[in-house]
């Protein structure tokens, strides 16, 4: 049965998020001639490596999400590695992201269905994502993968439990996860830009129009979501905080 979430977890999870960025912010305004150096000297070795560069970052980002590991961390690295060019950020999260996502089914579905299912089954989100899919399909997934402070690295492991085909699934995972992989990865690379250019610079715009976009994501985001709220009603039985991203 599908449950009103409680405000208050909510609430929760978004101040874990927002403190974390501002801490972020703060200390790297501190500390901000250190950053901005090692900035230079991250964006430098990336360059130098070519074309490589954005593979290495694309596998590093893949392994990550398959091991389930806090995703707004490598998108956030991810968006500061690449704050020159934000779209190439983009590409290498969603292509990472969806490498994640296959693995992810594929493992649950033909390698260790019974050793993932025992793993899932006690997560406060795993029935009511097996009730969205059943009633919804593909178009369940593309919901929930737009909802902000989902678990999606572990969902990529449930999904393959349920009775999606693999096309449809895939599809909808990578276009509902691109919007939160935006909001991350140009709210990263806006941020680190005025950082590193500073209030009186003269490419204060681009910062604030990268920083603009990501507002505009959020806001287009939160509509969609509200209108399909039916999806987004689901509370925990204790109130958990996953630090996951909607890749």
């Amino acid at each position: 049965m599908t449950r009103k979430p409680e405000n208050s977890d909510r609430t929760l999870s978004l101040g874990v998020y927002v403190g974390f960025g501002l801490f972020v912010l703060l200390g790297g305004i501190w500390y901000r001639e250190s950053l901005v150096h090692a900035l230079y000297s991250l964006e430098a070795t990336l360059e130098h490596m070519d074309f490589w560069g954005p593979i290495l970052m694309t596998v590093i980002a893949s392994i990550w999400a398959i091991l389930c590991l806090p995703g707004p961390i490598i998108l956030g690295f991810v968006g500061t590695a690449y704050s020159s060019h934000p779209f190439l950020g983009l590409i290498i999260a969603v292509t990472a992201d969806s490498v994640a996502e296959v693995v992810g089914f594929l493992v649950a579905r033909h390698l260790g269905r019974d050793a993932v299912r025992r793993w899932l089954a006690k997560k406060p989100w795993f029935q009511w994502l097996e009730e969205q899919t059943e009633l919804r399909g593909a178009y369940g997934v593309f919901v929930i993968r737009m909802m902000p402070f989902f678990p999606n690295s572990l969902a990529n492991y449930a999904l393959g439990l349920s009775a999606l085909r693999f096309w449809p699934y895939l599809m909808a995972s990578i276009l509902g996860s691109i919007p939160n992989l935006a909001v991350y990865v140009f709210g990263a690379a806006g941020t680190i830009r005025l950082l590193r250019t500073g209030l009186g610079s003269n490419s204060l715009h681009i910062a604030a129009g990268i920083i603009l976009a990501t507002i505009i994501v959020l806001i287009v985001l939160q509509n969609f979501l509200r209108r399909h709220g039916r999806l987004a009603n689901w509370e925990p039985e204790e109130p958990e905080v996953e630090l996951e991203h909607r890749s």
